[in-house]
């Protein structure tokens, strides 16, 4: 699959171009067949063999009933391979939630020390691992970038908002008794 922007856009007209050639007329199954070059493309970039036809992969799809809740969200559904190994193939995967997806990809595996020390990184400093930090300083709070956060501490702002609450009250508690 294409990685620039320019690359992907002529893959979709690709499949655009094949769907009108092909001569499907309805927009679900234009749309669909395009979900199917995806998902394929995608397995090739994870080196997971593909023997799925549309047809078949549609099928799994509509017979699961899921297909309007297809997505990776919380709520959504994946279709997912047995064991999370072997070939995207009928007989080999089936319809489940995208969480329990991942998390059973992820169970049971053990992160090396340089995989710990990456995500460390991208987690430093906040609790939901986006990479961004609270800052404040003279009662103002920010939510910004760990590397901002950084020059920000440097120039004398405090990290997290609980600096900020316990510094406004101690200030309105002196203020009170003063």
């Amino acid at each position: 699959m294409p990685t620039t922007e320019a690359g992907r856009e002529r893959s979709r007209r690709a499949v655009i171009e094949s769907n009108r050639r092909r001569g499907e007329q309805n927009p679900e199954l234009r749309r669909a067949r395009l979900l199917f070059n995806q998902h394929r493309w995608n397995a090739k970039l994870r080196d997971v063999p593909w023997l799925l036809t549309f047809e078949q992969w549609y099928g799994i799809w509509v017979a699961s009933g899921k297909w309007a809740l297809r997505g990776p969200r919380i709520g959504q559904y994946c279709m997912a391979r047995k064991g999370d190994s072997g070939p995207y193939a009928v007989g080999n995967v089936y319809i489940e939630l995208s969480t329990v997806n991942v998390a059973d990809g992820t169970r049971g595996r053990k992160r090396t020390p340089e995989q710990n020390a990456a995500r460390s990184e991208w987690m430093r400093g906040n609790s939901n691992g986006s990479g961004m930090l609270w800052v404040s300083k003279d009662g103002v709070s920010r939510h910004v970038k760990a590397d901002v956060a950084d020059t920000l501490i440097a120039e004398g702002w405090s990290r997290g908002r609980e600096a900020m609450k316990k510094r406004t009250a101690s200030t309105s508690g002196d203020a009170a008794h003063g």
